[in-house]
């Protein structure tokens, strides 16, 4: 069993005897609207990864590297990030989460930290980010994809009647890594996107029982034939 908790920064910096991690939002707020008019409130940059999993560009600390070191690194090698260009530094941390894993005898241990932070774009420099994130030398090794994660809420229709939160209720459904769902909206708030009731809401709408069984991976019966 493993267990994230948020911790503060204070908190974070005396911790040394974990694996850290280092990872990065990067957003934009387009000014566009998706189908049926609906208003897009933000455009956070994810990454499909290489074991299926969303998750954030950066990654695992090395030796004798700090944990600014470690994100311009993984930044340029996920992203081809020019880190001059576009610097991540202090003033762009947001949350820390701490993982504490169950020992044999029942008691648990620290394992990991992981570190958030949030870089905000003009959007036509999102785009140019997203783009050049094909030329990365881990692209196609260890990324396999973009995301756009869909800050909206798509409130007109049948279906969003029936299933409220179709956008990023539904959205909030897919499969992340680790703490990175709980980073997301961590940084979505801190960032004045959403308001914590607005994702609370979002994460109750995405635990619609009917809904996971209606539309998201609904099962069916396919009968196999052989052909002669």
């Amino acid at each position: 069993m493993e267990i994230w908790t948020k911790i503060s920064k204070d908190e974070a910096d005396e911790i040394t005897d974990v694996v850290k991690a280092a990872h990065c939002a990067f957003w934009c707020e387009p000014e566009t609207k998706t189908i049926r008019n609906t208003p897009v409130k933000a455009i956070l940059m994810m990454q499909l990864r290489s074991d299926g999993l969303l998750g954030f560009p950066g990654g695992v600390v090395d030796v004798g590297e700090t944990v600014l070191e470690c994100l311009k690194r993984e930044l340029r090698e996920e992203m081809a990030l020019d880190n001059a260009r576009f610097p991540v530094g202090e003033d762009n941390w947001v949350c820390a989460h701490l993982r504490q894993t169950e020992q044999l005898d029942g008691s648990f241990k620290n394992t990991q930290l992981s570190h958030f932070f949030s870089k905000k774009l003009d959007k036509e420099v999102f785009y140019e980010i997203e783009k050049r994130q094909l030329e990365a030398e881990h692209w196609g090794y260890e990324i396999f994809g973009l995301i756009r994660a869909p800050v909206l809420e798509i409130t007109t229709g049948s279906v969003a009647q029936k299933y409220p939160g179709r956008g990023f209720g539904w959205f909030l459904t897919q499969s992340f890594i680790h703490c990175a769902r709980e980073q997301m909206a961590e940084m979505i708030i801190y960032e004045g996107i959403l308001t914590k009731d607005e994702i609370d809401r979002y994460f109750e709408m995405s635990q619609n029982p009917e809904l996971r069984e209606k539309l998201i991976n609904s099962s069916c019966l396919t009968e196999n034939k052989t052909r002669k």
